[in-house]
């Protein structure tokens, strides 16, 4: 019977959130969103 996930095996590669787009993104401009999040929120 054929292996159903042969590309399953190997050595396990941690996730790297720090190398995304998009983490990168909103730690540029972190500050930014925190203020604009209690200015519109804060009721």
């Amino acid at each position: 019977m054929p292996d159903a996930a042969p590309a399953a095996r190997g050595v396990y590669q941690p996730r790297r959130p720090q190398a995304s787009p998009l983490f990168r993104l909103v730690s540029d401009h972190l500050h930014r969103l925190q203020t604009v999040d209690d200015d519109r929120f804060a009721r």
